[in-house]
């Protein structure tokens, strides 16, 4: 695979995607993973994880700045405790959290194609992340470990297979070419035991321009894997291997050769390195195998439609079914839930038709990556169906503000439950049979630097699982205070906030500058709202609602106070709500707000001091 972009280029757009880790002391990471499984050419490695601690709670791994985050939360998504891993070699492949161990997988590039040298490390952890020890490959056939595509994992006993890619030692037109690799590891005696990573063809596993990769063991100890493959073959792919999990061996040969089926077959030529499509998700049932998907018809340029493909565990045999909303779609997420169930869940792009837009970045390895498509290209709507063994599935469902990122879901007491972050800490999300409800990392830790209270917030109604937790700790504990709440004991979050009031906690927000004249407004009955209304009027925040009146005591409505944040932080501008709306939802500050932007529905107080906080905190 030719490498499209100068590295010059790369690092000068590496340095604009560049997303800082932020940690505050005892508290949460702050990262981006949002929209993370989307891509349009081909995949990136994971970033984010998400396990079931064996102690308790939930486990986030994470890659982020050179280095592995690990944080612990408890039942209701609070922080207990957390470190953070320093790389062993500086380029990222992925976690996989076993029965027994926790494994990092790492890499370097191998530019003299020098077969001594480590290119893969396979990095085995306890559970309680003391390190026992490493494995890995050498020279094998690779220059860029991880190029291109993704890395997945499987377990069965005392094995683990990995499924990646690479990117090869230089053929003979010159090009180092991209290929898929699988690896099996012994796990008690921490040894690779076999592995694929030669030119070859599909009948010995391989698949030449790898895309995105996925592996797993089925209910008969079969080692299934599925590739999303541009050149030989240029299909989402599924391949069964000839050789059972647990005997420490996978590879085909001549002789005995795996099972493949074209799942998704791409229009246009092999190696184009645009395929039109993507791969989101591979599960088992007891009748057959999932494939979840996208592909625009047209071998790249078109609309990438959702499709969920069944294959048959005896014949083979394809049936494809378009997911019930055929509209451009990130690539499809699958969560089983039980042997024959389970959901596929996936965003849609907000461009309807792909771009062709390609975006780099170099990791720190100095190898060039594609980079994932920001998060202005995802819409944060939820689409789900449940899934049946034989691949049927229900009517689609939706949530409103309910991303997905490249952390994948995972069944958790019943539930299904990911994260998500935005230049933030996680803010959780549990899809149940009642549908999905969000929940922000445990707050406390978050407040900004300088404005922690000695305390707990005195308000009885404002748990640290609340969405509005930082908010409202921030807007008690500012300088000068925004809020002291409706009584010493409620904040009252739902309780629909008056004009008089908004700009209040406005004025308050800006820290009480001084008004220029007072407001013309015969209505402004009450002492505490004439100062921060007076201050509106002079900066052009608010012209009332008649040359007269300012309406102070009428309930705000989410159309108001957009306008009115949107006017005070961009003076001389006097857009009304659309505009508004457009600019805030841009920058991220109706971030967790989860409410229409109009001039109908009643802006309550949580929502007011989330939006302050997402702007100014």
């Amino acid at each position: 695979m030719k490498k499209p972009i100068s590295l010059l280029l790369c690092i000068l757009l590496a340095a604009c995607l560049f997303v800082p880790v932020y940690a505050a002391e005892g508290g949460p990471a702050e990262t981006t993973n949002y929209g993370g499984q989307n891509y349009d050419r081909w995949a990136v490695p994971v970033n984010s994880y998400l396990f079931e601690n064996p102690s308790g709670g939930l486990t986030r791994v994470e890659y982020a700045d050179g280095k592995v985050i690990v944080e612990h939360y408890d039942d209701t998504f609070n922080y207990s405790s957390g470190e953070t891993l320093a790389m062993e070699l500086p380029i990222w492949g992925g976690f996989f959290a076993g029965q027994e161990y926790n494994y990092l997988v790492e890499g370097q590039n191998n530019e003299e194609q020098d077969d001594a040298r480590e290119v893969i490390r396979i990095i085995q952890y306890d559970k309680d992340w003391k390190r026992i020890g490493s494995t890995g490959l050498y020279g094998a056939n690779t220059v860029h470990p991880f190029a291109a595509g993704s890395a997945r994992f499987a377990e069965y006993a005392d094995d683990l297979y990995i499924r990646t890619c690479h990117e090869m030692y230089a053929a003979a037109d010159g090009y180092n070419h991209q290929a898929s690799v699988t690896i099996a590891v012994k796990q008690s005696e921490l040894k690779v035991t076999d592995s694929w990573y030669e030119v070859m063809n599909v009948g010995y596993g391989y698949v030449s321009h790898s895309f995105n990769q996925f592996v797993i063991v089925d209910e008969e100890q079969n080692i299934v894997c599925a590739d999303h493959g541009d050149a030989n073959p240029r299909s989402t792919v599924l391949i069964r291997y000839p050789t059972k999990a647990g005997n420490g061996v996978f590879s085909a040969d001549y002789i005995h050769q795996v099972s493949f089926v074209n799942v998704q077959e791409y229009p246009g030529y092999r190696g184009d390195n645009t395929t039109g499509g993507t791969l989101g998700g591979l599960a088992g049932t007891s009748e057959g195998y999932l494939v979840a998907h996208t592909s625009d018809g047209a071998g790249g340029g078109g609309t990438q439609l959702p499709y969920l493909s069944f294959v048959d565990k005896d014949s083979l045999a394809v049936t494809t079914r378009p997911l019930p909303y055929q509209e451009a779609a990130c690539p499809p997420m699958l969560v089983p839930t039980g042997a024959d169930r389970g959901y596929v869940l996936w965003n849609r792009k907000n461009d309807s038709v792909n771009t062709g837009k390609i975006y780099y970045t170099i990791d720190s390895g100095g190898n060039w990556i594609e980079y994932t498509p920001d998060p202005e290209h995802v819409d944060d709507t939820l689409y789900y169906v449940t899934y049946q063994a034989d691949g049927s599935f229900g009517s689609v469902q939706t949530a409103a503000s309910a991303p997905l990122s490249d952390c994948l879901p995972i069944v958790y007491r019943g539930n299904v439950v990911w994260y998500v972050t935005e230049k933030s800490v996680p803010t959780f999300y549990v899809l149940s049979e009642s549908g999905v409800k969000a929940t922000l990392a445990t707050a406390e830790e978050r407040a900004p630097e300088g404005k922690k209270p000695a305390g707990a917030l005195p308000f009885e109604d404002v748990g640290t699982a609340d969405a509005y937790y930082s908010a409202v700790l921030w807007a008690y504990t500012h300088e000068p205070q925004i809020t002291r709440g409706q009584d010493e004991t409620r904040f009252a979050p739902e309780a629909a906030v008056k004009r008089g009031e908004a700009m209040t906690f406005l004025w308050r927000a800006m820290g009480e500058p001084a008004p220029a004249a007072d407001a013309p407004f015969a209505d402004l009955t009450a002492e505490f709202y004439k100062s921060p209304v007076a201050w509106a009027v002079g900066l052009g925040v608010t012209k009332g609602t008649s040359e007269t009146t300012f309406s102070p005591e009428d309930t705000l409505t989410t159309a108001h106070f957009v306008t009115f944040l949107y006017r005070a932080m961009n003076p001389g501008k006097d857009g009304w709500y659309a505009e508004a709306a457009a600019w805030a939802s841009e920058q991220g500050y109706l971030d967790r707000v989860g409410l229409p932007i109009d001039n109908e529905t009643p802006c309550p107080r949580g929502a007011v001091v989330i939006i302050l906080y997402n702007v100014l905190a």
